[in-house]
């Protein structure tokens, strides 16, 4: 893989070279410190049959240090509590950007990873820029099954 040129996203470049690699109908975006419980990338796949897009809450892995082991219990715990309530409440409105499953034709038809590449965060531009379905409605966000289970 080349340099990432000056002024560009690291992990937005890495999703362009990936998309175009794709020749699935499903392209899965893991977080490269984050692990995901058995079964949730089926789980996952499986929901795209009712929406556009599958957010879920991976485990962020710990490195050797501990610092490395507080960052991950401070992550992985707030997660919990901020994106699970909230999904019971309402429609999610955000993605969580660790773990993101999408119909490729959806990412083809927003034009790719390459309209976020100057952009420092790449999932808060993700879930606006889904197109709607209905005039009403914006494209189906869904979530697999919540579990934080170990490896």
């Amino acid at each position: 893989m080349p340099p990432v040129p000056q002024g560009i996203n690291p992990k937005s470049f890495k999703l362009v070279a990936a998309q175009s690699r794709c020749a699935t109908p499903a392209l899965a975006i893991l977080d490269d410190d984050t692990v995901l419980p058995p079964g949730a990338l089926d789980a996952a796949v499986a929901a795209l049959e009712d929406g556009d897009l599958v957010t879920g809450i991976p485990r962020y892995r710990p490195g050797t240090t501990l610092w490395s082991h507080l960052v991950a219990a401070f992550v992985n715990g707030n997660a919990l509590v901020t994106y699970l309530p909230m999904a019971e409440l309402a429609p999610p409105v955000t993605i969580n950007g660790m773990f993101v499953v999408m119909r490729r034709d959806t990412v083809r038809d927003l034009g790719g990873f390459e309209s976020i590449q100057r952009e420092l965060c790449d999932d808060p531009r993700a879930r606006p820029a889904l197109p709607p379905r209905r005039p009403s409605h914006r494209a189906n966000l869904d979530r697999p099954p919540a579990r934080n289970d170990d490896p």
